[in-house]
């Protein structure tokens, strides 16, 4: 099935390049945010910083979830669920 799914996508996007841009793929599509800068070398850097802010605001997102009691529940629960009945959790709220 997967095969098939393969060759079937791939029949299609080599069969219209005028819609799909064939085998080099969509193009034309702009960068995004590349209004903030004016070359392309300050553009990768500006890039590069918004991916790195956003990650560490992911990470300290889960760091802090994992830490609150929704997070310790949810922990609970899936390392022993009986027990963390035991204790007070319910597992279809956890909480």
């Amino acid at each position: 099935m997967t095969i098939a799914l393969l060759t079937i996508s791939w029949t299609l996007v080599d069969g219209f390049p005028n819609f799909l841009g064939g085998a080099n793929g969509l193009d034309l599509i702009p960068q995004p945010l590349v209004s903030l800068t004016s070359s392309f070398e300050s553009y990768q850097y500006i890039f590069l910083g918004i991916c790195a802010v956003a990650g560490v605001a992911t990470f300290i997102f889960c760091e802090r979830f994992v830490r609150s009691p929704l997070g310790r529940a949810a922990r609970a629960i899936r390392e022993n669920e009986s027990a963390a009945t035991t204790l007070g959790i319910n597992p279809a709220g956890c909480g």
